[in-house]
């Protein structure tokens, strides 16, 4: 079965200890009460912001903040997906520094879902609620089934909601040399183990990371 990829926004602590000060983010849209809802299409427009970003050398590719995932056209170019498939909104940077005003962000939406998760296999914790239904809770690792076929490349899984996408699109996106995006295995997200993530050279495992080194080890090649 072709691997997929649960989609994670990173950067390093450093850079993430100086956005606070240096990023503001506004949106811009008519006031609405409806809110951005995850596997749903928005209204056009509604997810417009204006972007003050003042660090000189912020250059990351994809970033979330303040509630918005920001994405640069390289990005953008590198997922090359369709209106079908994704959303983009524009975003205002006028005020911001040259380098990240450079980068053309528009923010973006994932706004389909797909139902692929094994849950028989998936360990993940259930919500007992007060009416007598059970719900899923907190997912610890995902399990996707053997004929899962999603029609779309990015997509949040029905059950839980997360961001997971497959293997071409992870790679098109390393191949581009994009920064900001982790491509984790959805099977050693969270519960125990070391997180392992796919890289250019395949499923890799992270074995020390502290705020100033991650080393890594291949576990195995993807051709």
């Amino acid at each position: 079965m072709t691997p997929f990829w649960m989609f994670v926004y990173w950067m390093p602590y450093k850079a993430q200890d100086k956005l606070p000060g240096h990023c503001t983010v506004l949106r811009t849209s008519k006031w609405s009460e409806e809110m951005p809802i995850a596997g749903r299409f928005v209204k056009q427009g509604l997810l417009a912001a204006k972007l003050k970003l003042t660090l000189k050398n912020f250059d990351r590719d994809c970033f979330y903040w303040d509630g918005f995932t920001f994405v640069s056209k390289k990005m953008r170019d590198a997922m090359a997906l369709g209106p079908s498939d994704i959303q983009y909104f524009d975003v205002d940077t006028s005020e911001s520094a040259p380098v990240p005003r450079s980068k053309s962000y528009k923010t973006m939406h994932v706004p389909v879902t797909e139902d692929v998760a094994d849950l028989q296999n998936s360990d993940y914790l259930i919500e007992h609620h007060s009416d007598g239904s059970q719900g899923v809770g907190t997912l610890f690792s995902l399990v996707f089934r053997m004929d899962a076929r999603p029609a779309h490349e990015i997509f949040h899984e029905r059950s839980f909601k997360y961001i997971y996408c497959t293997d071409e699109i992870a790679l098109r996106v390393l191949q581009a040399g994009c920064s900001g995006a982790f491509f984790v295995d959805p099977c050693r997200w969270s519960g125990g183990g070391n997180l392992r993530f796919r890289s250019l050279r395949g499923l890799e495992e992270i074995v020390e990371w502290d705020s100033k080194v991650m080393r890594t080890e291949l576990v195995r090649e993807i051709p």
